[in-house]
C-alpha cells in the first residue's frame, strides 16, 4: 500500500523506490513474525528478490547510504550534527540491526516512513530540533529533544501530505513532541505524560502509517497498559485523524455499539476525514461488535447503522455536489480520502441524470472503506481474541499487526533516568544507582508474577504503566522525604537562629549590667552615707525628745505640787 500511494517524484531515483519497497516488506511481513529466525527469513527473501530483479541494489546498503547522506547534511549544519550525535542511541530500529554487523545503521538513524514529518533538508530539520534541545539544556530542562515542540516539524495541513522517509531521528522525535503538545492542548482533562524511547516512537510511526494508507487496519498485540492507546492517540493526532475510542465490552448491545460506531462512520464517509475506531479484545466477545467489524474489514456496509435521516443527508450532499459540478462544467476529483461531495464531483457529468440513493450510499460506503481504520487492541494470549479470529479471520488476514513487546532493560533504564531527571529530585551523581534500584524492583515484580502464573496462580500483568507508577511513586516518596528533611532543617535553622538571638540578648544585658555596676556602687555608697546621716539625726532627735520628756515630767510634778499647796 505504501508503494502504491507514493508520489511519483518520491520514487525517483530507483534507489528511493527500493528503499520504500524494502520498508513496506518489513512492515507487511516481518512485523507479523515473532522470532528473530523468522525475521531473518524475511530479510533473506527481500535480498533474494532484489538479487533477481535489481542485482545492483542492496536494501541494507541503500539504507546505510541514505543514513550517511542525512548525517552528512546534518553535519554541514553545525549544531545539527551535535544534536544528532547527542541522540545517537535515541532511536535505531532493532529490526534494522538484527541481520548482523554488515546491516548495522549509523547510530541515531531510524528506518521509518511517515506523512506527518515535514519534508525538507534533513540538516534544517535536525538543526531546528537540535537548537530547541540546546535551548532546553541551557534552561535546565530535559536534554535531547524533549523541548523540540516549537520547531514546526509536524505537518498539520490536511492536504499535501506525502508518504516520505523520515529524514532524521531528530525530525521524527520533534514531530511526535508537537503531536503530544497538540493532543494535550485538545484534551486537557486526559493529558498524556510520556517519556519517549525508541520502541514507542517506532510504534507511533507504524500506527500513523496505518492511518495514512487507504483501507488499512491494525491489530495491536500487547499487554493491557503497555501504552497502545497512548501511541494510537498520538498517531491519530499526528496524522490528522479522528479517533473514536469505543468502550464496548462483551455485554455491549447493538444500539450502544452503533452509537459509538456512527460517529466514526459519518466522519469517514460523509465528511471524508481520516478516522480510527479502536476497540479492546473484550469487545470482540459481543456478537454485534464482531459482526460489524467483520463487515467493515470486508469493505461491506454495516446493516442497521444508518438511520433514515442519515441516508437522506448522504443523498442530499451527493445531489448538491452533483449540481455544483454541473454548474462548473465538470472537474475531476482525486480518488481516495476525499469527502462524499468530492466523490460526486469525480463522476462524469455527461449522460448522468440525478444521483439516486443507491449510488450515493454505495459511494458513501466506498469512502468509509478508504478512510475508516479499525484498530483492535488485543492480547495474544487472550481467549476472546483467539475466538474472534476463528470467527472473523480477516481480523488478522486484512490487518497490519503491530506487536508491542515488553520493555527491554535498556528501555527501562532510559525511561527511569529521563523521568527522574525531569522530576529533578535525584542528584545527577546518584541517578544511576536510583535507576538501577527502580529497574530491579520492576524486574523482580515481573519475575514474581510470571512465577505465580506458571504454578497456576493469579495472572498479574506487570505492564509498563506499573513501572511508570513505580517511578512516580518512588519520585513522590523521595520528594516527600526531601520536603520533610527541608522542613526539619528549616525548623532547626529557626531554632538555632532563636538561640543565637537569645544569646545576643543575654550578652547585651551583661554589657549593660557591667556599664551600670559603677553607678550602682556609687549609688550604694551614697545611700549608706545618707543612712548614716539619717541615723545621726535620728539619735539627735531621740536625745532631744528625751530632754523634752524629762522637762514635761518636771513641769507635771511642779504642777502637782502647786495644786497641793492650794
Amino acid at each position: 500500500a505504501g508503494v502504491a500511494t507514493a508520489h511519483p517524484d518520491d520514487a525517483r531515483p530507483a534507489a528511493a523506490l527500493v528503499r520504500l519497497w524494502g520498508h513496506e516488506c518489513m512492515r507487511v511481513f516481518a512485523d507479523r513474525l515473532r522470532s528473530p529466525k523468522e525475521e531473518a527469513w524475511v530479510r533473506a527473501k527481500v535480498a533474494e528478490k532484489l538479487a533477481t530483479h535489481a542485482p545492483s541494489m542492496d536494501w541494507f546498503r541503500l539504507q546505510r547510504d541514505f543514513a550517511a547522506k542525512q548525517r552528512g547534511e546534518a553535519g554541514a549544519a553545525g549544531a545539527a550534527a551535535a544534536g544528532s550525535a547527542a541522540s545517537g542511541a535515541l532511536l535505531s530500529s532493532p529490526r534494522a540491526g538484527a541481520a548482523g554487523a554488515k546491516d548495522a545503521l549509523p547510530s541515531g538513524h531510524v528506518i521509518a516512513y511517515a506523512d506527518f514529518v515535514a519534508p525538507g533538508p534533513a540538516a534544517a530539520l535536525t538543526a531546528a530540533a537540535a537548537a530547541a534541545s540546546a535551548a532546553a539544556a541551557a534552561s535546565g530542562d530535559l536534554p535531547s529533544f524533549d523541548s523540540a515542540a516549537a520547531t514546526g516539524v509536524l505537518v498539520r495541513a490536511a492536504t499535501g501530505r506525502r508518504y516520505l522517509q523520515v529524514p532524521s531521528t531528530a525530525a521524527l522525535h520533534a514531530a511526535v513532541q508537537e503531536a503530544l503538545a497538540s493532543e494535550n492542548e485538545a484534551n486537557p482533562k486526559d493529558r498524556i505524560d510520556a517519556v519517549f524511547f525508541p520502541a514507542q516512537l517506532e510504534h507511533i510511526c507504524r500506527l500513523a502509517r496505518v492511518l495514512c494508507l487507504p483501507g488499512l487496519h491494525c491489530v495491536q498485540l500487547g499487554l493491557p497498559g503497555s501504552g497502545r492507546l497512548m501511541g494510537l492517540r498520538l498517531a491519530a493526532r499526528a496524522s490528522g485523524a479522528v479517533l473514536v475510542t469505543s468502550s464496548a465490552d462483551e455485554h455491549t448491545g447493538r444500539s450502544d455499539w452503533h452509537a459509538e460506531l456512527h460517529d466514526a462512520v459519518m466522519a469517514a464517509g460523509l465528511r471524508g476525514q481520516r478516522a480510527a475506531l479502536t476497540v479492546g479484545d473484550d469487545a470482540l466477545e459481543s456478537t454485534a461488535v464482531l459482526t460489524d467489524i467483520g463487515a467493515l474489514l470486508a469493505g461491506e456496509p454495516v446493516a442497521g447503522l444508518l438511520q433514515l435521516q442519515d441516508e437522506r443527508a448522504i443523498v442530499e450532499a451527493a445531489s448538491r455536489a452533483k449540481r455544483a459540478h454541473g454548474r462548473r462544467g465538470g472537474t475531476t476529483a482525486a480518488a481516495g480520502g476525499g469527502s462524499l461531495a468530492e466523490a460526486a464531483e469525480a463522476e462524469p457529468a455527461a449522460g448522468a441524470e440525478a444521483e439516486d440513493a443507491a449510488a450515493a450510499l454505495e459511494r458513501f460506503w466506498s469512502r468509509v472503506g478508504s478512510n475508516l481504520h479499525i484498530v483492535v487492541r488485543a492480547t495474544a494470549a487472550s481467549d476472546a481474541f483467539r475466538r474472534a479470529v476463528q470467527r472473523v479471520p480477516a481480523l488478522i488476514a486484512a490487518s497490519y499487526v503491530d506487536s508491542v513487546h515488553p520493555w527491554s532493560q535498556a528501555d527501562l533504564r532510559e525511561v527511569a533516568g529521563r523521568l527522574l531527571e525531569q522530576q529533578g529530585i535525584v542528584p545527577a551523581a546518584d541517578r544511576d544507582s536510583a535507576v538501577a534500584v527502580v529497574a530491579r524492583m520492576h524486574e523482580g515484580m515481573r519475575d514474581t508474577a510470571a512465577a505465580e502464573e506458571r504454578v497456576g496462580g493469579a495472572r498479574d500483568r506487570v505492564a509498563p504503566p506499573l513501572f511508570l507508577r513505580l517511578l512516580r511513586t518512588h519520585g513522590r516518596l523521595l520528594a516527600e522525604k526531601q520536603r520533610a528533611l527541608q522542613e526539619q532543617q528549616q525548623r532547626l535553622q529557626r531554632g538555632v537562629s532563636c538561640i543565637g538571638q537569645a544569646e545576643e540578648a543575654v550578652n547585651r544585658i551583661k554589657k549593660d549590667l557591667r556599664q551600670l555596676l559603677p553607678q550602682l556602687q556609687d549609688a550604694d555608697a551614697d545611700a549608706e552615707a545618707r543612712i548614716a546621716v539619717i541615723e545621726k539625726r535620728r539619735r539627735a532627735a531621740d536625745a532631744a525628745r528625751a530632754v523634752i520628756v524629762a522637762e514635761e515630767q518636771a513641769m507635771a510634778a511642779q504642777a502637782a505640787e502647786a495644786t497641793a499647796l492650794q
